[in-house]
């Protein structure tokens, strides 16, 4: 059960992130420089954490 409430505490962020960028940003350069650094933050910390638990 923890682990579901790990995955939607780092899922739900991203996906508004990503949502705010599409309507907001669209799809500028520099924002999607900024997705692609974030996602793969979220990726590694995701990761990190899954071995950690």
């Amino acid at each position: 059960m923890r682990r579901m409430w790990t995955r939607l505490y780092f899922f739900l962020p991203i996906s508004i992130f990503f949502f705010y960028d599409v309507v907001v940003g669209c799809g500028d350069d520099w924002w999607f420089v900024i997705d692609v650094v974030v996602l793969f933050a979220v990726v590694v910390l995701f990761a990190v954490v899954e071995v950690g638990c």
